[in-house]
């Protein structure tokens, strides 16, 4: 469909039963004094983690969730590694303006968030001060807690619950200021249980869950993120869907396990594609899809929250992921690269007033996804967010000028070369260098990559070559190797509305032949 195709608009189904004082009064020695329901649409962000595009094909609730809203075909992450590009979904900024650079500190993760105070503005803030009640469940930032008491909490959250240890099963949530363990459930016998309870993703869809009623009885609007482990390694899928998805193959494009050609140092120097590793590619790729089926279940139990409480003509549903993930394309695995398959993650959203089975083309984003849960909400943000509310294309309207480009930036973890120093990628088929800190401009039809340590760059036509194949760098001329060095400069040091004014002029050249 076209972009500026023009869907029609649901309407917002307000809710007039008031319930008795009697049911309130034990919500308000929770949540306090409820007030009465005002008509503010309430907000539920799902964030994957590591999740691709092409998946949301294996998901039939997130399909179901597509046709009922709009989806979002150049959603980029703007740097494509877990907690920097979360810091970017909270606060709506660019990496190099939150400055949390990396997963892990000195320089990143939540020591880094933490230091820098970032929790006193974030979009759970703006929600709260709005007037919303707020719930966060799941992964919140990488190294959560650590350098902080096991109690601590970030501003803006009325109810919480965060991972602080473990992944899939067996792990210690914060609830609410209190350290609470799951172990593995068991079943008949001390045998593992088909339907593990205690499996992260049934546990903080129950939280979830339980807040969107508390809310409804408390005649409040409210704001969720829940933040899942799935589809991050290790992969451990729950056991009712570890035979799905047999025979499914990592996506297949032209570039699986072949490097394009004059390649960076980073890739070259990965080991080549063989049987064995593809096969392995093979299987962790289906583990990810059945991690990923719990959170589609999670989904249909969300909506059928929302049905019985009455929210869910009145509630937009956001799922999204932090970033992509490389299954073999460009021979590479994992993420932290510039090309599609780590940067582009699905987007979808529906709700009252948004278009229904659209598909949306314009570059969106993560930095767009804090400003836009804002202006749902009727919230304000502060005059330093870069990124901008999308709320016009989801209700077919005219956006006014867009952007023509995006940054997309990276800093390498200082003294840390391949993937093997992450314990959470070990079980990849293969270890290869980590690409060195680049700045890159991505457009609509066009990639291009700046390695500053190396001096090393890559261009590439995303509309003859889609699958990033062939470098155009060294057929480039001056003017035009200028033009798209003077793009870049301008989106990297960019704040706020000058972020917005380098996107919206971004150069869009044309590229020449091999």
């Amino acid at each position: 469909m076209s972009q500026g195709q023009r869907g029609f608009r649901g309407g917002l189904i307000l809710l007039t039963a008031l319930l008795a004082l009697g049911m309130a009064l034990p919500m308000a020695a929770v949540f306090g004094a409820p007030k009465p329901r005002s008509n503010k649409p309430n907000i539920i962000l799902i964030l994957t983690d590591d999740q691709d595009y092409d998946s949301i094909q294996y998901l039939p609730r997130v399909q179901q969730l597509a046709a009922q809203g709009v989806s979002f075909s150049n959603f980029l992450a703007t740097t494509p590694i877990c907690c920097p590009s979360r810091v970017t979904f909270l606060r709506g900024q660019y990496v190099h303006n939150h400055n949390v650079r990396y997963n892990a500190s000195p320089g990143g993760a939540f020591p880094q968030f933490h230091k820098l105070n970032l929790d006193r503005s974030t979009v759970a803030t703006w929600m709260q001060q709005a007037g919303y009640r707020t719930g966060f469940y799941g992964k919140f930032l990488n190294a959560y807690p650590q350098g902080v008491s096991d109690r601590w909490m970030p501003k803006g959250w009325n109810d919480w619950a965060a991972i602080k240890r473990g992944h899939y099963v067996n792990f210690t949530l914060n609830v609410n200021g209190k350290a609470v363990n799951f172990g593995a459930s068991k079943g008949k016998r001390g045998k593992k249980a088909k339907k593990s309870s205690n499996y992260t993703t049934r546990v903080l869809g129950k939280k979830a869950n339980n807040f969107i009623v508390a809310s409804a009885k408390a005649k409040q609007p409210f704001f969720i993120q829940i933040s899942t482990q799935a589809a991050h390694t290790p992969l451990v899928p729950e056991a009712r869907f570890r035979n799905l998805f047999a025979g499914v193959l990592a996506p297949r494009t032209s570039a699986f396990g072949v490097k394009p050609s004059d390649p960076p140092a980073w890739v070259q120097g990965w080991p080549g594609m063989t049987d064995a590793r593809a096969a392995k590619i093979d299987s962790d790729y289906r583990k990810r899809l059945q991690t990923l089926m719990s959170v589609d279940t999670m989904l249909g139990q969300l909506q059928k929250t929302l049905r019985k409480t009455g929210q869910a003509n009145n509630t937009y549903i956001i799922f999204t992921s932090d970033n992509g993930w490389l299954a073999g394309a460009h021979n590479v695995e994992g993420k932290q690269s510039a090309y599609t398959e780590s940067i582009r993650v699905p987007l979808i959203i529906s709700g009252p007033g948004v278009q229904r089975g659209v598909q949306e083309n314009r570059i969106v984003l993560n930095t767009d996804i804090g400003p836009t849960i804002a202006a749902l909400g009727g919230a304000k943000t502060p005059g330093w967010v870069d990124g901008r509310s999308i709320v016009p294309l989801l209700r077919g309207e005219d956006p006014g000028q867009w952007r023509t480009g995006a940054l997309i930036e990276y800093w390498q973890f200082p003294g840390k070369k391949t993937l093997a120093w992450d314990g959470d990628l070990r079980s990849l088929a293969a270890h290869g260098p980590l690409p060195p800190d680049y700045k890159a401009l991505r457009t609509e039809d066009m990639l291009y990559v700046e390695y500053s340590t190396t001096g090393e760059h890559e261009l590439y036509d995303l509309e003859t070559d889609p699958d990033s194949l062939t470098n155009l760098y060294n057929f480039a001329s001056g003017d035009l190797k200028e033009e798209l060095q003077q793009g870049v400069e301008a989106l990297a040091n960019c704040k706020a509305q000058s972020c917005r004014d380098a996107e919206n002029n971004a150069p869009t050249p044309d590229l020449p032949e091999p």
